[in-house]
């Protein structure tokens, strides 16, 4: 999504697109501007298995006689484009967004590699301060890194009619209910799991809060058992993925929304958060942990409220302020709603970098 709606703010016909060809093993048509191959071997008995990449890239390179590259992730696609800079003066850029970054580092040859990549690069695009930060740890220059936010899924704002609400809220059984929101993959870093701590101990003071959850992933087993064993069955809804028209009107439903992010031992951590934004963009105050890049996408007591990730009594403290405290709420959310409108668009994200690569083709 990050990189699909960049190429939108290019001149029309600048930037050609090498992906792949097929998602969940369905064949994808090809649309102007966007090539698609296949880009890694499926075989175990050929190594490496992104030398189809490698190819791809020059061909595609030469035909086209590309000047610039950008390449979207630093491994694999890195040390193909690395290579054909070495032996075609082929320039290129990169993107990161630190998990990228920080999980490089935890082997020896990945961080040596990526070191190469990175400063052999004529410039790198960072997702937040934070990874921009992880970068200049490999002996990147502070000059040679700008800083391009993410920003909102447009599509997903759409005007939520009343209708939609009723028609949720009935459907899940919310009437009355305080919902308190959270959308992304189900994974270790995002706090499912100290969320529900917290609702447990929520009961009491605030009876009518319900947990929605939004999302598949591998932690699904563990968030079930965890729901019974604290015996909130009641309280916690798990709705599986939606399509964007359905999560616009969960943003709209929900009373707060909420993700504890935090840094894990792998150094897994949130390199941004663009949900906050997207929660913040329909006017709804957020509660985000302290990790990573989140403090950049969260503004701590002016568009929501960022706590320690395993700090239990913060986590309620936080809740209970804003599902007790509407008028606190509604300050935080249209906060975070005028500074999604003001700072984060793609139009203005875009404009360094566009500016950037220009000059250098």
């Amino acid at each position: 999504m990050y990189y699909e709606h960049l190429v939108k703010e290019f001149p029309n016909g600048d930037v050609l697109v090498l992906t792949v060809d097929k998602i969940n093993g369905q064949k994808i048509p090809e649309q102007d501007g966007i090539i698609r191959r296949r880009l890694l071997f499926k075989s175990k008995l050929f190594w490496p298995k992104w030398l189809p990449l490698l190819w791809q890239i020059w061909k595609i390179t030469r035909q086209n006689k590309i000047k610039l590259i950008q390449v979207g992730q630093i491994l694999p696609i890195g040390t193909a484009v690395l290579i054909l800079n070495k032996f075609f003066k082929i320039p290129y850029m990169v993107y990161c967004h630190g998990m990228d970054v920080m999980m490089a580092a935890q082997s020896l040859r990945k961080k040596i590699l990526a070191r190469k990549i990175l400063k052999n690069a004529e410039f790198i695009a960072a997702n937040s301060e934070f990874t921009k930060e992880k970068i200049l740890e490999y002996g990147v220059r502070p000059q040679d890194v700008a800083v391009v936010y993410p920003c909102p899924n447009m599509r997903l704002f759409r005007k939520v009619t009343p209708q939609e609400i009723d028609a949720l809220k009935n459907k899940y059984n919310l009437r009355g209910k305080k919902i308190i929101l959270t959308a992304g993959r189900l994974v270790e870093r995002k706090g499912h799991d100290v969320v529900l701590g917290a609702l447990h101990k929520l009961k009491e003071s605030v009876p009518e809060a319900h947990y929605a959850i939004i999302g598949e992933g591998p932690m699904e087993g563990v968030i079930k058992q965890m729901i019974k064993t604290l015996e909130l069955e009641d309280s916690v809804t798990l709705i599986g993925d939606v399509s964007d028209y359905d999560l616009a009107a969960w943003y709209e439903s929900c009373d707060v929304f909420i993700m504890i992010s935090r840094q894990l031992k792998n150094e897994d951590a949130e390199g941004f958060g663009i949900v906050y934004l997207e929660a913040n963009m329909f006017g709804k105050p957020v509660i985000a942990g302290k990790s990573g890049g989140v403090a950049e996408a969260v503004l701590d007591n002016e568009t929501g409220i960022l706590v320690e990730p395993t700090d239990q009594h913060e986590i309620i403290s936080a809740i209970e302020k804003l599902l007790k405290n509407p008028e606190e709420a509604k300050r935080l959310g249209e906060n975070g709603r005028w500074r999604v409108e003001e700072e984060f668009q793609w139009n203005n994200q875009a404009e360094l970098l566009i500016e950037r690569i220009m000059k250098l083709k």
